[in-house]
């Protein structure tokens, strides 16, 4: 394309880029160029497969003389399928005041993407792991209250057996038989047998006689063995 410069002072041309309709990003090249006053200079840039029949062309411009600086020429495109090429509408020009250039813009945009992606990446990574030591202080948690309950049963355990050592062991009898022994028990207790010394003879033994009873018979004499009671059940 040809680039015209009206104006009575020179034009320095930075570079153009290129969007369409169906692009996400535009298509930049370095056109750098000086533009005589009055004069006019010939930009010529390879573009491949853009997509879409419909966009836009800007070209960055800076000048000395007047103000604003930095200028930003935008002109309408439409692709031409009889001649295969896209035309400018030159008759639908905008200049208006322009900022950065297309270049300067994207890679201040990518440099923001990417430090997004890394704060992104050490935030997750942050979280993660807070996750790990959240996750780690748990189990540890739950670790120590099952091996404090299980020294805790162990402990109990230990007090029983040595309970159970320490005391006699007892088996209990039934209500009629315990009932039973318990009666027996104080009679026999109470009761005393005494044998006969076999070396007195009891019948050398001085007795009293009492007047007006008749004399005892051998029979009579024979000194009375105590009688021994056992109980019915042992």
């Amino acid at each position: 394309m040809t680039v015209n410069n009206l104006n009575a002072f020179a034009v320095q041309l930075l570079e153009l880029a290129v969007q369409t309709g169906a692009g996400r990003l535009p298509v930049i090249a370095d056109a750098a160029a000086v533009l005589p006053p009055h004069g006019a200079v010939d930009v010529l840039v390879d573009l491949y497969d853009l997509p879409g029949e419909r966009g836009s062309v800007v070209l960055y411009l800076h000048n000395s003389a007047s103000r604003p600086r930095n200028l930003r020429l935008t002109a309408p495109l439409e692709w031409e399928p009889w001649n295969q090429r896209y035309r400018v509408k030159g008759t639908a020009l905008r200049i208006e005041q322009g900022g950065a250039p297309a270049s300067e813009q994207y890679r201040r945009r990518r440099i923001g993407q990417l430090r997004r992606q890394k704060v992104g990446s050490a935030v997750r990574s942050a979280g993660g792991s807070l996750w790990r030591r959240a996750t780690g202080a748990l189990q540890e948690f739950r670790a120590n209250r099952a091996r404090a309950a299980a020294d805790a049963a162990a402990a109990r355990e230990a007090r029983l057996s040595a309970q159970r050592r320490e005391e006699p062991i007892t088996v209990p009898l039934a209500p009629s038989r315990a009932s039973g022994v318990n009666e027996e028990r104080p009679a026999q207790q109470r009761e005393r047998v005494q044998w006969p010394d076999p070396d007195v003879d009891p019948s050398r033994s001085p007795r009293p006689v009492d007047e007006g009873r008749p004399a005892p018979s051998e029979e009579d004499a024979r000194p009375e063995r105590p009688r021994l009671d056992f109980p019915d059940e042992f």
